[in-house]
C-alpha cells in the first residue's frame, strides 16, 4: 500500500497548498490518490476533494487507535494514499506529541515529508529540518519540501537537506494568488474561494516543475505493508431515512460518519436549508 505523509513545522507553513499541488500533479499523471488530513478536520479535505476528485477522510489519533488507524487507512487506501498532517507534527495534546501527526506516521508506519518555510532564513534552516528528524528515533521523516523558495535558491537549500542526512524533494516559489485564503482557526472553505480550479491546475503544473514527484512516489514505494486488525460483528443494521442539512452554513461533516450511518442502514437524503441567507435576515 502506497503512502506518505506531508506534515510541517507548524500551522501555516504551506502545507495543504503543498498536497494539493501534488495531488493535482498525479492526477495529471493519471494517479487518481486517495487523500487523508489528521484530524479532525473538514475543511482541508474540502480542499483535497476539489483537487482530485475523490473521497478524502480523517485519521484521527485522538479517537481511534493504533489498531483503528490502520484498519481505517487500509479501508480507504487507494493506488497511493497522501496524508496531511495537522499544526506542527509533533504537536498533540497538552503540549506533548500525543494524538499528533507524528502519532499517526507512527501507528501505521507511513514515510513523512516535512513543509519547511525558507522565507527568511538560510543555514539555520538545516537546523530546523534535523531537530524535526532527529526528535525522536522513530520519526520516520525521510527529506524536505522548501516553501516560499525560487528556484535560484534551490542548489542552496538542496545542499542544506543533505548535509543533514535528508532528501530534497523540491520546492514551491512564493505567489500571492496560489495561497489559500485564511481566517480565524483555519481556511476558507472551498467552495468560498473563487477560481480555486484554476488555481489548482496551476498548482499541479508548478510541483510537477519543482518538485521531485518521481522520489515522492518512489518513497510511498517503501511504506510497509499494513496488517489488517482482526475483524468484529458489525452491529445490526436497521433500516431508515436519515435527513442530513449540507448547504454553505451547514458543511461540518466527515465522510465517515456519513458512511458509517449507511453501512448500519441508514438511506442519508441530503437536505438544502439555504440557512446562511436566512441569518442574514435576522
Amino acid at each position: 500500500m502506497s503512502r506518505v505523509m506531508i506534515t510541517g513545522t507548524r500551522s501555516g507553513c504551506g502545507k495543504t497548498t503543498i498536497v494539493c499541488a501534488i495531488i493535482s500533479a498525479l492526477k495529471f499523471r493519471g494517479i487518481p490518490p486517495t487523500t487523508f488530513k489528521c484530524g479532525p478536520d473538514y475543511i482541508d479535505p474540502m480542499f483535497h476533494r476539489a483537487a482530485s476528485g475523490v473521497k478524502a477522510y480523517n485519521l484521527d489519533p485522538f479517537f481511534l487507535s493504533g489498531d483503528g488507524l490502520r484498519s481505517h487507512l487500509m479501508a480507504h487506501a487507494g493506488e497511493i494514499s497522501i496524508i496531511e498532517g495537522a499544526m506542527g507534527y509533533y504537536d498533540g495534546i497538552a503540549a506533548t506529541d500525543e494524538a499528533s501527526a507524528y502519532t499517526v506516521a507512527r501507528e501505521t508506519a507511513t514515510p513523512v515529508i516535512l513543509v519547511v518555510d525558507a522565507k527568511g532564513a538560510g543555514r539555520s534552516l538545516g537546523v530546523v529540518a534535523e531537530g524535526f528528524a532527529r526528535h525522536c528515533p522513530d520519526s520516520q521523516i525521510s527529506g524536505v519540501i522548501w516553501n516560499n523558495a525560487n528556484e535560484g535558491r534551490y542548489p542552496d537549500l538542496k545542499h542544506i537537506t543533505e548535509d543533514v542526512g535528508l532528501y530534497a524533494f523540491g520546492l514551491t516559489p512564493h505567489k500571492e494568488e496560489w495561497s489559500l485564503p485564511s481566517r480565524h482557526l483555519g481556511l476558507l472553505t472551498a467552495d468560498e474561494v473563487k477560481g480555486l480550479k484554476d488555481m489548482l491546475f496551476e498548482l499541479g503544473r508548478q510541483a510537477e516543475q519543482t518538485i521531485d514527484i518521481d522520489a515522492l512516489l518512489s518513497l510511498a514505494k517503501t511504506a510497509v505493508e499494513l496488517l489488517p486488525a482482526q475483524k468484529t460483528n458489525p452491529p445490526h443494521a436497521i433500516r431508515c431515512r436519515l435527513a442530513v442539512a449540507r448547504d454553505e452554513a451547514f458543511c461540518f461533516q466527515y465522510e465517515e460518519n456519513l458512511e458509517l450511518l449507511q453501512s448500519l442502514g441508514c438511506e442519508i437524503v441530503f437536505s438544502v436549508l439555504c440557512m446562511t441567507k436566512r441569518f442574514h435576515h435576522i
